[in-house]
């Protein structure tokens, strides 16, 4: 049974590679394909980029004698890249996932649904730490030499830290289910704290390389305090070089905490993934409420679904943040932006176009009405049943998509006014031409979302992170802006700013239009049928 739900949760998760949008089976020259292409991405793109720099950092601390604290760095960062990829799928493998209903209601045992949901968060996890972790253990078995203990202490390595990933991700998605459990907007609670967990991510990321720099350099003073402030961590290290003491010390401790935690999660397992909401309900009063035209009905379901999964709002509106991000950066740069306004002189405009393309760029970041169709997943029949027009679910999608994305963007052109100097009809142009990359990039969404819409999925995460027409929406983005911003700056010695952003809101304008009609009549009825 354990080896049929864990084929069930594999197929979930590469669902993509081995069938189409329809359902229809890929042939297997195509399957194959896909797995390759996955390889290469892991593989050699990632593997390669960590083998270099396993050689980099073995390569001096082989000098020191401080494998150890080679090995300790390199579970490190294995485990912070663990993390950052798989405890994003935890909660909702774990907790959320679409047939937990249908497994409970079945004679399996709730120990081995929950084992085949840990074997599968346990091998993604191992995926991601086994990027750093094998190439970090072979390239010190190649540069340091090969022995019984020390090849053990290598394959150690990777299964300690696939390990503590485990244990790291499913105390994360445990701690935030028991608090979503009690709590209104329990989807507002993750979002907050995996946010937190990008911060951190990204601010260690940025600083990684000031980071190894200064270990490096520093690396025997700094074994020293490891040993005598941080001793796991040389136990750990002690332990991955084939120090058998200092390695069963370290497997007590990594199995233990995992034993520890299965322990801990299976008392609360099945209250947790049956649980809607134990929030104590309040006493209702009466209170009048104004009749809603059907259009903003939908408009609020819309916007209600949207803010009620975490999964979506981090995937799919995370360019807001970017949003925030980018405002807050012109302001701290103006001292540099005035600099290079000055140095450029009659060219200054330039700065101004590149901060509107990035603005427009940012949009495409935000991928709400993508996924927005898929998601309808089995109950689409409801939105297909309601008498209206069968236009107004789609516009009602079109208008969410709009109010997440075009307001942050004027307000940010805003903001730029203050740092940058446009001149009244550059920034009037300018704005129109937000507006309307905008409203092309909410019915291009629209299109693609029904085009390609995906209705058999068993976690919300495959439309919203694993489908292909997602990926082609901020595709989208980059050319656009792309080719937007190389005709300016081939043509703004010649024409005026103003001018041009003019005749690029003129193309998305007439752009736009063919795609508000298809999706009012060929597009309508295409949702219909689905």
């Amino acid at each position: 049974m354990l080896k049929a739900l864990l084929k069930k949760q594999f197929l979930e998760v590469f669902r993509r590679y081995f069938y189409d949008k329809t359902g229809k089976k890929h042939s297997k020259f195509a399957t194959i394909l896909l797995f390759v292409l996955f390889g290469v991405l892991i593989v050699g793109v990632l593997g390669g980029m960590f083998t270099v720099l396993s050689i980099y950092i073995c390569d001096r601390f082989k000098d020191v004698n401080l494998i150890w604290l080679y090995y300790a760095l390199m579970g490190l960062i294995a485990v912070l890249f663990g993390c950052f990829g798989s405890v994003f799928n935890t909660y909702a493998t774990l907790y959320l996932a679409k047939d937990n209903d249908f497994l409970l209601s079945m004679p399996i045992p709730v120990k081995t649904i929950m084992a085949s949901r840990l074997l599968s968060v346990f091998l993604l996890g191992l995926m991601y730490s086994g990027v750093v972790t094998i190439p970090a253990a072979v390239v010190s078995l190649v540069m340091n030499g090969a022995s019984v203990l020390s090849v053990s202490g290598g394959i150690l390595f990777v299964v300690f830290t696939a390990f503590i990933v485990l244990t790291l991700s499913c105390l994360l998605g445990w701690v935030v289910s028991l608090i979503a459990v009690r709590l209104k907007n329990k989807s507002f609670i993750t979002v907050i704290v995996s946010l937190v967990f990008i911060a951190l991510y990204y601010l260690v990321y940025f600083k990684a390389q000031d980071i190894i720099g200064y270990i490096v350099s520093n690396s025997e003073t700094l074994g020293q305090n490891v040993k005598t402030y941080a001793l796991p961590f040389y136990v750990f290290g002690k332990g991955c070089t084939g120090d058998l003491l200092c390695l069963l010390a370290t497997a007590a401790v990594v199995f233990g905490f995992f034993a520890l935690t299965w322990a801990v999660m299976a008392r609360g397992f099945l209250k947790i993934v049956t649980s809607s909401s134990s929030v104590a309900k309040n006493g209702r009063k009466a209170k009048s409420e104004k009749q809603k035209t059907p259009f903003f009905a939908l408009y609020r379901k819309e916007l209600k679904r949207f803010t009620s999964s975490a999964t979506y709002m981090l995937n799919s509106g995370f360019g807001i943040l970017f949003y925030v991000v980018f405002a807050v950066a012109l302001f701290a740069s103006r001292p540099m932006l005035e600099e290079i306004i000055m140095s450029l002189g009659g060219m200054s405009h330039i700065v101004c176009a590149v901060v509107v393309m990035a603005i427009c760029f940012l949009s495409s970041t935000i991928t709400y009405i993508v996924p927005s169709v898929s998601l309808e997943g089995k109950s689409i029949w409801i939105l297909q049943s309601m008498p209206v027009n069968s236009f107004l679910p789609l516009k009602a999608k079109v208008a969410v998509h709009i109010t997440l994305s075009l307001p942050l963007a004027l307000i940010v052109y805003v903001c730029s006014a203050f740092v940058l100097p446009y001149d009244v009809a550059a920034f009037a142009f300018g704005t129109l031409f937000i507006i309307l990359f905008n409203v092309f990039n909410a019915f291009f969404g629209l299109f693609l979302a029904v085009k390609m819409c995906n209705l058999d999925w068993m976690n919300e995460s495959v439309p919203i992170k694993q489908g292909l027409n997602v990926g082609l929406f901020m595709l989208e983005g980059v050319v656009l802006t792309g080719v937007f911003a190389a005709i300016y700056c081939l043509l703004s010695s010649f024409v005026g700013s103003w001018v041009l952003f003019g005749l690029f809101a003129l193309v998305l304008f007439l752009s736009s239009l063919p795609l508000y009609f298809w999706a009012k009549g060929k597009g309508s009825r295409i949702f219909s049928e689905l």
